[in-house]
């Protein structure tokens, strides 16, 4: 009789992959792709740890954005960038621990950040260790090294990185789930929603002041207050600039009273936010420029907000003195980390470049940009919910885009009163070679009717044989975990409570699992001896009535992320930018231009190759000319303009272009062409035909 065969799939050189514990049953490109999807994956109020785990989990928890200290450490400074708001309580974005590496005898610092965010708004609140925080806010405290004081949300005390959420499926063909289309609950989407932070930047100064869009007669504020809101409108700032000829002295005269401050007109420059998202944090930067066209009153708010951050930096220039003053004024045995040692550089120019402790000549950059006059940078936050068009992915590979969302109580049933919260197609499944999805779900809902049955058996009080049953289905998985199991230091009664709490077992099934060489092995045996409930599941259907389904479905759980497409970036241009040189669409490139309007003013490509192809079937060649001039030839672009500012109907215009008068160039992109032809010494001419 031969040996049975081993898997040699090895952990250590599959990486984040090693998280799939059912990686022999997903297809190489699909397992590609959940890496993709791991690293764009959302931070999300109702993430929890995987039904099943690999092991793998915990260690990659070990390298989140968690704030600890690299060595052991001696507190030598704490100093917060406090704001008062408008209710006069306190506000921190930002607090500054420097100390000393007690090996080393090297001062550092680490920098605690309410909100941690690299993504262009996608982030989350840290989950700050209280004990160890308020331990590192006290001078003279020393601290152990790698002692964590705050963490991503996602990380249970164990360690495990919970990326995802274990979502109850059901796999149904309906109208929903055409292609990678997904129904969801109303309840699941509100239970995990997303924190986003958002910055918004003016420029302003010099003959362009702020207007006073959150002020009122009795108070100019151009800037919103630390605490505040951003209003229904949406703008954070707007600006106005006086024009100084002598025939529009007058119009700016008259656009300066203050009945003309409180709200931007036409040719004002604003900047639009987030309505309701909430101001966290201002940064001031003042340029070397001194000299202002308009009413010093404007800028009363902005200098005083300055002079508070000026404060900080001070804060962090006396504890650089107090260093040196330790140390010698030479400073000959002060060693200082070049990390603290830019932070002092920088907050010695920002002190000096404010005014307060004298103005060098330095030029100040900001984004490789020089600020000339004033620079306001608003920080603010808000929370989401997700909602139609959002992207979810599971562990297998398996993507949907949410079309359509429903509450719980229409959602499908099985008759043990599991509810799916996401509905998919099951075909998908065996389109993608990715069988795993399905030996998953069956485990899971193996592993949560094993919890009830655990919990059942505790409150009749025979926990032996709760943890007997618990213990088989463990050691049925795999052998790997009887060596833990058997550990005189393993907690089978903490085990046990785990599993009650949690609703579901977990059990451990590492990716190298050599018990079973394919786990449709395991599913028939726990199909005999933990069998999940598996029939015909309820729900309403679009028509309003409550639908039973011939065949039986599985509802289980799937570990679901939710993952940074969102949907949310609508676009709306009535007429697209023009590039300056070659007079094409384009779309924004400064900050301050995508954010003058509420939403995106970028050109969309309507036209692929593909979608050309079946329109010009469609419409012929004639009319699929005639909508590439309505963009690319200017002539016609400004007659299509015309008409709908002189039309009465806007939305009922006959004909757009008088092409006897508009002659048909084919457009620049044409012209482009034949341009490049004429270089080399050929001419295209149209034929007769």
């Amino acid at each position: 009789m031969s040996e049975r065969p081993v898997v040699e799939h090895s952990p250590e050189f599959f990486s984040r992959s090693a998280m799939n514990s059912l990686l022999r049953h997903t297809s190489a490109v699909r397992n590609q792709m959940t890496d993709g999807f791991r690293s764009q994956s959302l931070v999300t109020t109702g993430c929890t740890p995987k039904a099943h785990y690999s092991g793998v989990e915990d260690e990659m928890g070990k390298y989140t954005f968690s704030i600890q200290f690299p060595c052991d450490a001696e507190i030598f400074k704490v100093i917060h960038k406090d704001f008062e708001t408008r209710d006069s309580s306190k506000k921190n974005p930002m607090t500054i621990i420097i100390y000393r590496d007690r090996e080393t005898d090297m001062y550092d610092y680490l920098e605690v950040p309410r909100y941690h965010s690299l993504h262009q708004y996608f982030g989350f609140v840290y989950q700050r260790n209280q004990r160890e925080f308020y331990r590192a806010l006290q001078p003279n405290t020393l601290i152990p090294k790698g002692t964590i004081i705050a963490d991503s949300p996602t990380i249970m005390q164990d360690g495990t990185n919970c990326y995802g959420i274990e979502t109850n499926y059901a796999n149904l063909t309906m109208p929903e789930t055409t292609e990678d289309g997904a129904l969801a609950s109303i309840e699941w989407l509100e239970e995990n929603k997303v924190f986003c932070v958002e910055r918004r930047q003016i420029r302003f100064g010099g003959s362009e002041f702020l207007l006073n869009v959150h002020g009122n007669k009795d108070e100019y504020l151009g800037i919103p207050p630390i605490g505040s809101v951003i209003p229904d409108n949406g703008v954070v700032f707007a600006s106005r600039r006086i024009n100084t000829s002598e025939e529009d002295k007058f119009l700016s005269s008259i656009l300066l009273h203050p009945k003309f401050l409180q709200d931007w007109e036409y040719g004002d420059t604003p900047v639009h936010g987030r309505p309701g998202a909430m101001v966290t944090d201002v940064t001031i930067l003042r340029g070397k420029n001194e000299k202002a066209q308009y009413p010093s009153i404007f800028d009363r708010q902005v200098i005083d907000l300055h002079r508070r951050g000026f404060n900080f930096y001070k804060s962090i220039n006396d504890a650089e003195n107090e260093l040196i003053k330790r140390y010698g004024k030479a400073g000959d045995h002060l060693r200082v980390a070049p990390k603290l040692k830019r932070l002092f550089i920088d907050s010695l120019a920002e002190a000096m470049g404010s005014g307060f402790i004298g103005r060098p000549k330095h030029n100040v950059i900001y984004e490789k940009l020089p600020v000339h006059h004033w620079l306001a940078v608003v920080e603010y936050c808000y929370w989401i919910t997700p909602d139609i068009g959002y992207k979810i992915a599971d562990e297998q590979g398996c993507k949907h885009i949410i079309v359509a969302k429903k509450p719980r109580s229409e959602m499908p049933t099985d008759d043990e009163g599991n509810i799916a919260d996401i509905v998919a197609d099951p075909q998908a499944v065996m389109s993608r070679n990715n069988t795993s999805r399905f030996i998953a779900q069956y485990i899971n809902a193996c592993s949560r009717k094993l919890a009830i049955h655990i919990e059942n058996w505790v409150r009749e009080g025979d926990v032996n044989k709760a943890w007997e049953i618990l213990y088989d289905y463990y050691t049925l998985i795999t052998d790997q975990v009887i060596p833990m199991l058997e550990d005189p230091r393993f907690d089978a009664t903490q085990d046990i409570n785990d599993v009650i709490a949690n609703k579901t077992v977990r059990p451990f099934i590492p990716m190298d699992n050599n018990k079973y060489l394919s786990y449709y092995e395991l599913i028939q045996i726990l199909r005999e001896k933990y069998r999940p409930c598996y029939g015909p599941v309820t729900y309403k259907g679009n028509s309003g009535r409550i639908v039973r389904t011939k065949r039986p479905c599985l509802i289980g759980p799937i570990y679901t992320m939710l993952l940074e497409k969102d949907g949310r970036d609508g676009t709306a241009v009535g007429s697209s930018r023009l590039h300056g040189t070659f007079g094409t669409p384009t779309k924004p490139t400064s900050m301050a231009d995508k954010v003058a309007l509420p939403g995106k003013e970028s050109p969309v490509k309507l036209w692929a190759e593909p979608e050309k192809r079946l329109a010009a079937a469609a419409c012929g060649g004639e009319g699929m000319r005639t909508i590439d001039e309505y963009n690319g030839n200017i002539m016609a672009h400004r007659a299509v303009m015309q008409a709908i500012y002189q039309t009465k109907q806007p939305t009922a215009i006959y004909e757009a272009v008088d092409w006897k008068k508009v002659r048909k160039t084919g457009g620049r992109m044409v012209r482009f062409l034949h341009t490049m032809f004429r270089a080399s010494g050929i001419e295209i001419v149209e034929s007769e035909h």
